[in-house]
Parts: structure tokens; sequence; C-alpha cells
């Protein structure tokens, strides 16, 4: 085996090692009890219990959240997406989150490569970058499809910047493979940045060209760019497709018909304000978490010590010690723009030192195009608090779909490492003693060093250390406890400055006595290597630790149902709604890991579904809470503070026949008929659907019925019978009959309309019929087909790469060895 070859898997094979390492308890058995999951499993459990019983017809809805909704975004299944094995196969080795981690290391290292970096220290820097505080502070919650997407990121920009270096197969396949895999990973937001950052990588390579007259190379390079981001949409088109359609319809992408409303949100999207909370800071200084973690006092619940003045404080206020200690455990230490937040973000000291070492050092024009993006994520990262993220935000397309602006900071987090490690490639490659590169070793000592210690000595009377919670401790007399934590802010600031000079003191320690031939290259880099590694893995530990894990059992708590969930599943009846006033309603899916839930947590939900829930359900809307079949209400009960289960016996079933209809002009007089109506008597529907209910229509003889006789995620039979024309109102989310659900009577497709502003319903001829809805969506049916051709041209692509690459490796092979056995001194 070549020894190139042997090098890479045995870093692909120290990766996996570090992984299992890293997340030892989990491959002990445990479990690591990230609270997005915990979410996601309620959301999603019809879905997946669906899907498991029925892998052949996958669930494209589920009535488990908000009365009914699309499963695109929550947890989809699409068959033809071959590409996707690549995860599956990667998720038997390393399951769940902890794939993230390996991908980061891996894609990294196909990154250093594309910039000839040696293996040695390009794993060593891909996995002081895969623990960059980011991504383990979003493991921790749960994001773990945002740190798959950020793991594809640097692979796929391996293979652009390949393909516009001229190495056109081989750039093609790297740059489809991975970046379907990002795409598929879907995290959009994640993805919409690396498309950033590929179009500033194109940029630089324009800039070059005209420079250098190199026409060919990056036209025939940007054109194989092109076609290769077209082929990566392929496998991808279904999720895509469905989005883009699905979005139209949600608070995210969607305009509410209410008038007040639609005039907010002109041209769809999300609120501005709502979108920007995330903002990180500017002028207060958050940014320079980068360098020193506790800049802002780390997260929103950190511990203290006992040596701590918050300690002293509890204590001199007549609290127990040991109670004293149990508040120190979760302490508002943070004091920056967010409204809370998980820990800083932070790259390191090691690799914030090499980045200014690099920026200095490294020659390769491209870093200049990984420092205006880099900057433009940062930018971008402070939202609100800059024009930037507001100019972003009504021009750029899709932008403002997306909310959270710290998490721009993926970018930043990308190239930063990159540049610091290549500076450091670019300095131990340099002769020793050489004096122009000790000059710019000492210039970024001193900025690095000099930045941080500024902070050390002087930071404590340069900041008032006063974050939003101590208004709400100072209206509870608390002053006393906003003074300590201040101190307390301020100790952690000088303390993490000191830290971050220590760790970047002894980088370019290493760094100037490999200059000097003190220490070998190999051993300077392992040391940095270490360094960095260190600095970054301690860090991370205060975020994601051992007591993040739990043992199954206790795991499976989060799912144990409640004496109300078990009273309520009692109930046989298979599609009826529940209302859980003992949580937050609408920040709540666990109520949906049983139920058919009225409320739900989703940041993609139905904007009509959100209109309603703002105008009537809020108010307790009673009749409104019937026409979505809502049977049962948990509530806390007011002396065991335990959940109860009420039966609500007014509420109108799955479907129900009515008396008269009820006419509006507009969603305005629609939305405030549903403050005053009997819906089991009559039915509100805009006048644009008139002509397909009034024909022949009368009001229900006392025999009529109609009644579900099958209920599934994608399918809802019923039974009806009547001696006269009728309209039935189906305790259902209408969503528009061309994206998806169609109606049928009697195997015939027919015409259904909104009622009610969210259910549908239909008119119904007289006598003994079946009625059936299908949820056919045209973007998953036709999507599936487009993207099995997609996933099959992508593994042409990369077997015909390799299949070449390995080609030309033994002719290469073959021409060395010919030439090692030509005898000396005579020409073949």
């Amino acid at each position: 085996m070549p020894k190139s070859i042997s090098q890479h898997l045995m870093a692909i094979a120290a990766f996996g090692l570090f992984t299992i390492l890293y997340f030892l308890p989990y491959y002990q058995g445990k479990v690591l009890n990230q609270h997005d999951i915990v979410q996601y499993n309620g959301m999603s459990k019809e879905i997946n219990d669906w899907n498991e019983k029925h892998p052949e017809e996958p669930a494209l809805w589920t009535n488990r959240m908000f009365g009914g909704m699309p499963a695109f975004q929550i947890a989809m299944v699409y068959p033809s997406n071959l590409i996707h094995k690549v995860s599956e196969l990667a998720g038997k080795f390393f399951p769940e989150a902890t794939s993230s981690l390996f991908w980061l290391m891996a894609g990294f290292y196909l990154l250093m490569l594309t910039f000839n970096a040696p293996p040695l220290l390009a794993a060593s820097g891909a996995i002081a970058y895969a623990l960059c505080s980011f991504n383990i502070l979003s493991i921790e919650a749960g994001h773990n499809t945002k740190v798959l997407a950020m793991g594809f990121m640097a692979p796929s920009l391996a293979g652009v910047i390949r393909a516009w270096k001229g190495q056109l197969l081989q750039g093609a396949a790297i740059t489809a493979l991975f970046l379907s895999l990002c795409i598929d990973a879907n995290h959009l937001q994640i993805t919409y940045y690396l498309f950033l950052c590929i179009g500033f990588t194109g940029l630089f390579f324009l800039i070059q060209c005209i420079r250098e007259k190199t026409w060919k190379t990056f036209l025939s390079g940007s054109a194989v760019v092109v076609l290769s981001c077209l082929l990566a949409l392929l496998p991808n088109l279904t999720n895509l497709w469905s989005t883009y359609e699905y979005q139209k319809e949600t608070i995210r992408g969607g305009t509410s018909e209410l008038s007040a409303k639609k005039a907010a949100t002109t041209g769809g999207g999300l609120d501005f304000d709502y979108a920007t909370r995330w903002s990180y800071g500017l002028m207060d200084g958050e940014i320079l978490t980068l360098l020193i973690p506790n800049m802002k006092g780390g997260g929103t619940g950190s511990p203290l010590p006992e040596s701590s003045a918050s300690y002293t404080a509890l204590v001199s206020q007549g609290i127990a010690p040991q109670q004293a200690l149990q508040y120190l455990r979760q302490m508002p230490t943070y004091w920056g723009s967010q409204p809370f937040t998980s820990g800083p973000v932070y790259f390191g000291a090691v690799l914030m030192g090499l980045f200014f070492l690099g920026m200095i050092v490294w020659n390769h024009p491209i870093r200049w195009a990984m420092l205006a993006v880099s900057l433009m994520g940062m930018f971008l990262a402070f939202g609100f608090h800059t024009p930037v993220y507001k100019i972003a935000f009504d021009l750029f397309p899709f932008f403002n779909k997306f909310r959270n602006p710290s998490m721009a900071l993926a970018i930043p987090q990308l190239f930063f490492p990159l540049i610091g490690i290549m500076g450091w490639y670019s300095l131990i490659q340099a002769k020793t003693a050489d004096p122009e590169m000790e000059k710019k070793l000492k210039i970024a000592a001193a900025i690095s060093l000099g930045t941080v210690a500024v902070f050390g000595l002087l930071g404590s009377m340069m900041s008032s250390f006063t974050g939003t919670v101590d208004q709400q401790l100072i209206s509870n007399n608390q002053q006393w406890m906003v003074d300590a934590l201040r101190t307390d802010r301020a100790s952690m600031l000088r303390n993490d400055a000191f830290r971050s000079l220590f760790f970047m003191g002894l980088c370019f320690g290493a760094a100037w006595m490999s200059l000097k031939g003190k220490l070998s290259a190999g051993i300077a880099t392992a040391a940095i290597g270490v360094l960095a590694i260190a600095d970054n893995w301690m860090v991370d530990s205060r975020y994601l630790s051992a007591e993040d894990y739990v043992e199954k059992m206790s795991y499976n708590q989060n799912y144990s149902p409640t004496a109300a969930d078990m009273e309520i599943l009692k109930d046989t009846d298979p599609n009826y709604r529940v209302f859980n006033l003992s949580r937050d309603p609408f920040n709540d899916a666990m109520t949906s890991y049983y139920h058919k839930s009225v409320g739900g947590y989703h940041a993609a939900k139905l904007i009509r579904y959100q209109d309603l829930i703002e105008n009537q359900i809020s108010k307790n809307n009673m009749n409104v809470l019937n026409m979505l079949n809502t049977r049962y209400f948990i509530m806390e009960d007011p002396q065991s503070k335990q959940p109860v289960a009420r039966r609500n016996p007014a509420a109108l079933g799955n479907a129900w026949l009515v008396s008269e209809i009820k006419w509006v002009k507009n969603a305005d007089e629609e939305m405030n008929a549903l403050s005053d109506f009997n819906p089991a008597f009559s039915l509100i529907a805009d006048e644009r659907f008139k002509s397909l209910a009034t024909a022949g229509f009368s009001a229900p003889d006392s025999s009529a019925y109609i009644r579900q006789s099958l209920y599934s995620p994608n399918k809802l039979s019923y039974e009806y019978q009547s001696k006269t024309a009728s309209v039935a109102v189906f305790s259902e989310i209408y969503y528009n009959e061309e994206k998806g659900w169609k109606a049928y009577l009697d195997g015939k497709e027919v015409p259904h309309f909104r009622a009610n502003y969210v259910l549908r319903a239909m008119a119904i001829p007289a006598g003994s019929h079946q009625i059936e809805f299908r949820f056919e969506p045209r973007s998953y049916v036709l999507g599936n087909q487009l993207s099995l051709a997609g996933s099959a041209l992508i593994y042409l692509l990369l077997f015909g790469s390799l299949g070449l690459a390995w080609k030309q490796q033994q002719k290469n092979n073959t021409t060395a060895t010919e030439s090692k056995a030509q005898p000396k001194g005579k020409k073949a």
C-alpha cells in the first residue's frame, strides 16, 4: 500500500478512535441527554412508529402537533435519496450525535489536504477544529442536524477548490458527494452559509484568473462547480421541493391573510425582531469570546466555585451552606446581548493565535477571500447590532426564513483554524533563524498576546458586568446578589484571559523554539497540536461532560406517561386531540409523544394555525377548541400540583354535518366570526369557495351521519349517509389541495374547501358514500424519481473518479519501479 494512502487510513482510524473516546460514556451504554432530541422524539413519535411498521409507505403528515401538519421538516424518509446511505453507513459505527464529530474531523482533514498540508498536521488540526465550542455546544443541546451539516462544509469546499485548481473530475466528485450530504443533513441555514463560502471562493479564483489570464482553467472549473452543485441538489430534490412549497404556508416563509399581520410581514418570512433575537454582541465585546471563553460570563446558567463572591453573599443572607452550593450550580453569570445562551463561541486561544500568525506568514492569496467571508459571517452574527444583517434580510433570497444570527459564526469557525494551521505549516517550512519570519512571528505574538493581556489586566475596569437578569434581581430587592455576580463575572473574565494568555504563550514559545532550531518541526507540531486540542477540550468540558450522560432507564423517564396520560390512553378512538395546559402548550412537543395535540413545538408551524393560536386558542375560545376535536384537557391539579385529565363532552369529533354556511368576504371577517359561533351548527367560509358548496345544499335530516372509519397519517376514510345533499366539516387542518391533500368520493377525486379558517369542508351529494382524504404531494412523488437519478449519477461520478485516481497511482508506481530498475548511466 502506498505510504500516502496508509497515512490517510491511519488518520481516519484516529478520528474514529477519538470519537469513541470523546463520547466514551455513550459507548459504555449511557445516553447523552439532549434537550432538543427529547423534544424531537416527542414530535416525531407518530411518524417514526408508522414508518417502522409501514416502510413501503412513509408518513408524510402527522396529526400529533398543531392539529396536524406536514412531516417534511420533522422526520421524513426519502427512500430514493441513495446518497443518504453514506451517512447511514457512518452511523452504524458512530450512531446519533457521535457521527457529527467524526465528520467534522474527516471533512476538515480533507480540506487541509487540499492545501497540501502533511497528514499529521492536518489530522491534529482537524481534531482541534472539531472541538471548537460551537460544535460541542450544539451537540449538547441536541442540534445534531446542524453539526452534521457543518461537518460537510469543509469537504464541500475542498471539492470546489480542487475543481478551480484544475482537478476537474476529482473536484466534481468531492463537491457533488459532500454538498449533497450537507443538504441531506437538512439544516438549510448552514447550507446557505456554505453557498456563501463557495461564492466568495469563486470570486477569489475569478480575480486570480483576471490577474494571471488563466481563463481556460477558471471557466472549466466554474462549469464543473456549477454542474456539481446542481447535481448535489438532485438526490435532495424531494426534500427541497416539498420544503419550498411548505415554507410558503409557514411562519418562516408565508404571509398571513389577516390584514394587520400581512402589513407587518410583506414578502413572507420571519418578523425581523424575532429573527434577530440571538444576535451576538458587538459594542459590548462579546465577539472576544472567540479568544476568551468567559468574556461574557459563559452560559446563562453557569456553575460557580465555593470561593466565589456569590457564595459568600448567599451565606451572608442566611442561606444554608448546602443550599447555597446548590444555587451555585446554575448561576446567571451571562451578561451578553442574547436572551440566553448555553455557552460562548470559542475557537481556542491556540487556534486564534495561529490565525493571526497565518494571516501574516501564509502567503496564499486565498486567505484574503477566507478572511472576507469570515468577516461577513461575523457581521451577520451581530444581527440587529449592524445594518449588514438587515440588508441581507431584505435583499438576499430566502435569508428572511432564518433565525439565530449568531449561527453565522460557523463561517469564521471554519476558516480561522484553517488559516492558522496553514500559517504554522508556512513557519515550519521556513529556514532556521530566518530574520523575516522571526519578525512576523513577533508581530503575530504581540497582537494575540497583547489583546488578551489587555483584558486580563484591565478588563475589570473596562466593563460594567451588568446582565439582563440583573434588573429582575434588583426588582426583587436582591441588589446584594447583583453586586456579587458582577464581582464573579469580572473574576471569570480575568481568569480566562490569563488562561488564554498561558496557552497562547506556550504556542508562540514552541513556534519560537522551532524557528531557532531548538525544537524539531515534528516535535513542535506535535506540541502545538496537543495544546490546541487540550485548550478546546478543557473549555468544552464545561458544557459537555460525564454529567450530561444518564443511564438509559433514567433517560427513558423523559417519556414516562403521567397519570393523566394513562387515563386518556384508555380511550380507544384513534383520532381525537388533547390540549395540555399543565405545560406551555405551544412550546411543548412531549404531549405529542402519546397524544394528538392541539399545541406543539416547531420552528416552522403553519402560519394559518399560528393566526388561530394568537386570535382564538390563546383566548380559550371553547367553540374553536371543540371544532378541533379537543376531547381532553390536561391541567394542573391545584392541590397535588400534578397533571390531571378532564374530558370535554362538547368536542365535535372527527367530522360533522352543518345546517348553515356563513359566507365572509376576507380572512379578517372569517377570524372575527370565530369569536361567536356554534361550530356544530354553522360553518364559516370565505366567499371564494362559494361555488364548491352551495349546489343543492340543505340542512341534514335526523338520520344523516358522517363518521371516520379509518385513520392513518396519509389517509383518512369516512362513511357518510344522508337523504339530502350536505356539507361536512372535517376536524383536520386544511393544507392547500394543490400541495397534497386530495379528496375522493367513492374513489373519484372531488374538490374540498377551507372552513372555519383552518379546517376542511366538502359538499357531499345525497345517498350513502365513502369519502377519503389522501396526502399525495406531487413534490414527493415526482421528486423521488428525480432523486433516484441524481443519486445514481453522483455514485457513477464518484466511482469513476476513484477508478481513474487508482489507475494513475498504479501508473506512477510502475514508472517509479522501472526508473529504479534502469542501470545507472544508461537511458531507456
